[in-house]
Formats: C-alpha cells, structure tokens, sequence
C-alpha cells in the first residue's frame, strides 16, 4: 500500500494501481467473513492507512490508470464488484460513488446497455441519489468520456430533470450548468 501512496504521488498512476491490485488480493484473502463494512475492516487491521480513504483513492486511481491503458477499466469493475459484495454495510456514500463509477465505465467501454443496467440498479438502491442521474445524463451530453457513446442530448435532459428534486442547495450550480451545456448545445445545432 505504501509503495502505491508513493507512484499515486507522482501521478505514476499505472503502477498505484497494480500495488494497489496486489493490496486487494491481500485484503480479500484476509477479510473476515464477519466483516460486512471497510470501517470495520479497518478497525480489525491498525494499518497506516484508513482502508476506507484508501478504497475510494483506489478507485480514482484505477480510472486515471485506464487513461494509459483501457485495461484498468476492466480491474476498476471487477474492484467495485467485489468491494460491494465483500463490504456491503460500507458507508453509503462510497457504495454510492463505486456504482457511478462501475456504470460510467460500462459506457466508457461501448457497453451501453450495461451501464443503462447498472445505473437503473444504481437508482433502485439509492433512488434519492440525485448524483447517479446526473453521472448517467452526462454519459449523453458534451460529458460524455468518449465517442463510443451517442451524443443524445434529449436522454441527458430527462436524466437530469429527475435529479432537480433531489439535489442540495449547494450542489444546483452543477446541475444548472449542466443544463446550460445543453442549451448551448441545442443552439449549436439550430
């Protein structure tokens, strides 16, 4: 884990990853049965680092891997599968984020109807998580990660609209220029 801190801090983001790999191996091999959360794995292991910041940085770095090598897109989802099946009692903020990520990465790859799938199983779980809309509208909008995926501004506005309700005060900036993007984008067209 130490040895991936010190690739992560020099962006050598590749090589985080694969310490990182081999860290989740350790982990899975050592995980109690008992243990349903990363908190309480935390507490059962006095490790220099709080696996709980460290599985979401974990996360993060295998998305900025995969900008060298699509590859880790494939590990990214493995990772969150099994983070969610091993550590399901985790705090609902990170189980929130791992599913964006795991969808995002579905239409990254081309595998839109899987990532339409794990965003709707996303939403089921979490239905008052204005963020899982917002990550699934921009997978239609100039947001998009990558051409593989239809520019479908019509499908990101629906998305968005159902994310108006749900979100905080401080977070309706993010969506209202979400909306603006669409709008410029529309204008562009006409």
């Amino acid at each position: 884990m130490r040895k991936g801190y010190k690739h992560f801090g020099k962006n050598n983001f590749s090589a985080a990853a694969d310490c990182w790999l081999e860290a989740w191996e350790w982990i899975k091999k050592n995980a109690d049965s008992k243990i349903n959360s990363i908190q309480e794995l935390d507490r059962k292991f006095s490790l220099n680092y709080l696996l709980l910041n460290w599985s979401q940085e974990f996360g993060l770095c295998i998305r900025s891997a995969a900008a060298e090598n699509e590859e880790y897109l494939e590990k990214l989802i493995q990772y969150v599968d099994e983070y969610y099946e091993l550590f399901p009692k985790t705090e609902e903020s990170i189980l929130i984020m791992h599913r964006r990520y795991v969808a995002e990465v579905c239409f990254e790859l081309g595998r839109i109807e899987e990532g339409e799938a794990r965003f709707r199983q996303a939403i089921s779980e979490y239905p008052d998580e204005p963020w899982l809309y917002i990550g699934w509208g921009d997978m239609y909008s100039v947001f998009r990660p990558n051409e593989k995926i239809p520019h479908d501004p019509d499908r990101a506005r629906q998305l968005y609209e159902k994310a108006r309700p749900l979100v905080k005060e401080y977070e309706e900036e993010e969506l209202k220029n979400r909306f603006a993007q669409l709008d410029k984008c529309h204008e562009c067209n006409n």
